[in-house]
């Protein structure tokens, strides 16, 4: 009987120090990425001007974790923000708020189509000389709109083109701004 009583204090006491190697071990785990987020190239603030000048903006993004450690939970938060970027076709992210659990970012696609004939794809009016969609109709014409994903570029006998470097994108692929009345 006396025996017994020493041993279970040792008994309870390793089994605190296995709880607390597991729950430390689970709290350090990382995510890793996938394939198509790993594809996903995070921008420097330098490059922000000709991203937003030449790609599309997807959306905002976020990327959370729950780890404790403050490494893992930047990393794993990171992860998940690329993950969510791929999700929607992102090709480029720039990260621009949060702290370790939380992190966003915007989502860019940095992509455009080349025509047959070689020269990047463009919205025009096929018929008539018009440069938007409704007065392209008025005239008669058949507006084309730019390709924005790989189905409709193919569609048009184009090559779909990722770009990892923002500023070899053609300038005429550079989106119109909407003309503000200032």
């Amino acid at each position: 009987m006396n025996c017994w009583i020493r041993k279970a204090p040792m008994r309870s006491a390793m089994r605190i120090v296995i709880l607390l190697m597991l729950i430390t071990t689970l709290s350090c785990a990382t995510n890793r990425l996938s394939a198509p987020a790993s594809k996903v190239r995070l921008l420097a603030t330098e490059e922000m001007e000709d991203c937003k000048a030449k790609c599309e903006f997807l959306s905002h993004v976020t990327g959370q974790s729950s780890s404790l450690s403050s490494s893992s939970a930047y990393h794993n938060s990171l992860t998940d923000l690329m993950e969510n970027a791929s999700r929607i076709g992102a090709t480029h992210l720039f990260v621009n708020l949060g702290e370790n659990a939380i992190l966003r970012g915007e989502a860019y696609r940095c992509a455009y189509c080349v025509r047959p004939d070689g020269r990047a794809d463009v919205s025009l009016c096929e018929g008539a000389n018009a440069t938007d969609p409704h007065a392209c109709q008025v005239q008669g014409g058949i507006w084309m709109p730019i390709a924005r994903d790989r189905a409709s570029c193919e569609a048009k006998g184009g090559v779909w083109i990722l770009s990892d470097d923002i500023s070899r994108l053609p300038d005429e692929l550079a989106p119109t701004k909407k003309k503000t009345g200032k």
